[in-house]
């Protein structure tokens, strides 16, 4: 789904989302309410968990402790 990054020309005019995914295949995300832009949370995302969110158009990340997908509200509060 995300192509991988060939130059800066690539991020900055491309057309495309690449994200810059860190050693451990990650990268952070910041969670805001959308009418109050109010910080909810930070936490990760795992390349799996991108594409669940974009095609789901639901919050999905990837757990660091427990090295899993979790989706919010369904295995948490």
């Amino acid at each position: 789904m995300f192509k991988q990054r060939k130059s800066v020309k690539d991020v900055e005019e491309g057309n495309e989302l690449r994200p810059k995914f860190n050693h451990e295949g990650l990268i952070p995300v910041v969670t805001t309410d959308f009418v109050t832009n109010k910080l909810l949370m930070h936490a990760y995302m795992n390349e799996e968990a991108l594409k669940l969110t974009i095609t789901k158009r639901e919050a999905y990340y990837y757990s660091r402790t427990r090295k899993c997908l979790w989706h919010k509200g369904s295995t948490s509060g």
